[in-house]
């Protein structure tokens, strides 16, 4: 098999070129901006502002951090709940599009 060095383009951060809106939170993404791009199969492309990227990646790090709580620590455990309840709440009144809440693993009663 031949070594390719190729990067995926599918699922990528990048300078954003033009102008668009992010479809999570409906804000525009100005040229010079880094910007996640996604480009489903069968589905077109679509951008991810860089707030609303760190506030997913937050709320995924809260998720793994209330799976690795050690065991018998239930303050701890209802307190990462609390958290991550409050940050899905939050990622859910911003979002445009409610599919993407599924799409990323958000739901507002995690």
């Amino acid at each position: 098999m031949a070594n390719n060095k190729r990067v995926n383009k599918n699922f990528y951060v990048t300078k954003v070129r033009v102008s668009h809106n992010c479809r999570f939170c409906g804000r525009l993404i100005n040229p010079g901006d880094k910007a996640l791009t996604i480009n489903p199969k069968r589905e077109s492309r679509f951008w991810l502002c860089e707030k609303c990227v760190s506030d997913i990646r937050r709320f995924h790090r809260v998720n793994k951090e209330t799976a690795n709580i050690a065991f018998g620590d239930e303050g701890a455990v209802f307190a990462n709940m609390d958290f991550q309840s409050e940050l899905a709440e939050e990622l859910a009144e911003r979002c445009v599009d409610e599919e993407l809440l599924y799409r990323f693993g958000i739901y507002k009663d995690s």
